[in-house]
């Protein structure tokens, strides 16, 4: 090995390193987002989610590791948490959205009713709550203007121009179908007591 003699050692160990050629040096090293992470980002960024499939949102975002859909399903199903049980039977929530926050969504939800309860007894006005969903018609092939279910019931604002007289005729022929069991056609040939009792019962009245 050779000896450095006198204050050589010194100047060699202070002499700056040799630089690289232009280029040639390395990068830093920067985490690259997963072909999962991107797609779930995309579609967060676009999809509709809405209270009829949120929690299959949710189950998909969990089971792929897609955060960004996964918080932003999350949200919708916490916000529109009495909309969600309408619509979803319970062992399919209690699944997609664990024991835990289940059970804490679902107390809230049944002490937000008993409060309603106790001040409808006393005859206090109950503000009625606006939707949680954008207030969107859909217009189908024909011109019709519809509206979901969830936007029409009597215990929640309804959209703008819309009043309490016949709400079961703006809704799509899929919802009218699946809530009354019959065609527009077979409820209009009922008597106008059996019309007002089928609303009554699935809260259109």
């Amino acid at each position: 090995m050779a000896k450095c003699a006198g204050g050589d050692c010194m100047a060699a160990a202070s002499a700056e390193p040799p630089r690289l050629p232009l280029g040639t040096e390395p990068r830093r090293s920067t985490a690259v987002p997963t072909l999962t992470e991107l797609c779930g980002e995309a579609i967060a960024a676009h999809a509709i989610i809405d209270v009829r499939n949120a929690p299959d949102v949710l189950e998909f975002a969990s089971r792929h590791g897609a955060a960004a859909l996964r918080l932003k399903a999350l949200r919708l199903i916490t916000s529109c948490y009495e909309a969600v049980q309408d619509v979803h039977p319970a062992e399919v929530l209690r699944d997609c959205l664990g024991e835990e926050l289940y059970a804490r969504l679902s107390e809230e939800q049944a002490e937000t009713e008993r409060r309603v309860r106790r001040i409808s007894l006393v005859g206090e006005v109950v503000e009625k709550p606006t939707p949680c969903e954008p207030v969107v018609p859909v217009r189908t092939e024909s011109g019709r203007v519809t509206y979901p279910y969830e936007q029409l019931r009597t215990d929640v604002a309804w959209p703008p121009g819309v009043g309490a007289e016949d709400r079961e005729e703006l809704l799509s022929d899929e919802d009218f179908d699946r809530l009354f069991g019959m065609s527009r056609t077979a409820f209009r040939k009922l008597p106008p007591w059996k019309r007002s009792n089928l609303k009554k019962k699935v809260d259109l009245w």
